[in-house]
């Protein structure tokens, strides 16, 4: 029996377990593995992979079962951090195209990292993402998660050598931004340049979205026709599991989300229940809170409430109660 055959009756046997400690299972996964057989840790990563894309594991099943072993590190023999990495770069690069639901855990992973041992980590991550991937395939997604080696590592680790080390990752060359173009999904790929250009420009100098943010945006936020714009919601919803690594409960940068998709809004001229679709999907992903909402609603003067009131208006139900 292959491994990927094996992989699948494993994740079908696990759909039978209920109920499953999903943290637990995942740590003594890793346990036994690493223990027992520590030259098969890549086919842990393509189990998760598996599991999470058959919903038998969600992801804060499998981040808290990671972050478990971390907690046991001083029981193994040897080192856990090459093999940490060794799964999360598999488990990443299994990933669908354009899919940014397992990148999705890695900043929250990285934070729990000793500093000392996160290079080495996000070394044979990127290493084996790479590995089971492509290349292109894996600068494509590291773009699209609008993730930064300031995100993932401390300052003090991040020196010049290590940069320039992945500097075909952070400045793709001609020949493999061509590659990621054409790994893009079709309505990714087409869409519209006013699009992004309303994502780029500031609100005011108070409330201009971080550049990783922005980046993010436009990943998720797609324009099919210039004339006639909608909203690519599996994308986005993908897109906020790292928006809301980016912003951890940060009401200022809550706000500037709100204020970015007012821009995004206004400048496309209201495209019917666009505005209300974003509000329910970053309300519902839990990216942005009840309480910001309804600040956002409050800081709006008279003469912005005159020039957004199709907004209010298209917002009204969800708004329910703030005015």
């Amino acid at each position: 029996m292959s491994i990927i055959d094996r992989i699948k009756l494993a994740v079908e046997d696990l759909s039978h377990i209920f109920p499953l400690d999903q943290a637990l299972f995942v740590r003594e996964l890793i346990t036994h593995v690493l223990k027992l057989k520590p030259n098969i840790v890549t086919v842990v990563g393509c189990l998760l992979d598996s599991a999470q894309k058959e919903q038998v594991l969600n992801m804060d099943g499998i981040t808290n079962g990671i972050l478990n072993v971390f907690e046991i590190a001083d029981s193994f023999s040897t080192s856990i951090w090459r093999p940490i990495g060794e799964i999360l770069g598999t488990f990443i690069g299994s990933a669908e195209p354009q899919s940014m639901m397992n990148i999705s855990i890695l900043k929250t992973i990285m934070d729990k990292v000793p500093v000392q041992n996160s290079k080495e980590v996000i070394a044979y991550i990127i290493e084996y993402a790479q590995q089971i991937s492509s290349k292109s395939k894996f600068i494509s997604l590291w773009k699209l998660s609008g993730l930064t080696f300031d995100d993932l590592l401390k300052p003090v680790v991040l020196d010049q050598q290590f940069l320039s080390a992945y500097d075909w990752l952070l400045n793709p060359t001609l020949t493999d931004r061509n590659e990621i173009t054409q790994l893009s999904t079709p309505s990714l790929a087409s869409s519209s340049t006013q699009a992004i250009a309303v994502l780029q420009s500031p609100w005011s100098s108070t409330t201009t979205m971080a550049r990783s943010d922005i980046n993010l945006l436009e990943s998720c936020l797609v324009v099919q026709n210039p004339t006639k714009a909608r909203i690519d919601e599996y994308a986005i919803r993908q897109g906020i599991c790292i928006l809301k690594s980016i912003i951890h409960d940060d009401n200022e940068k809550e706000i500037q989300v709100l204020y970015a998709i007012q821009n995004f809004i206004v400048k496309l001229e209201y495209p019917p229940k666009m505005a209300r679709l974003l509000f329910d999907v970053f309300y519902d992903e839990e990216c942005v809170r009840e309480a910001v909402f309804q600040k956002w609603r409050q800081n709006l003067d008279q003469e912005e409430i005159n020039v957004y009131s199709a907004m209010i208006d298209a917002t009204k139900d969800f708004l329910i109660g703030y005015y």
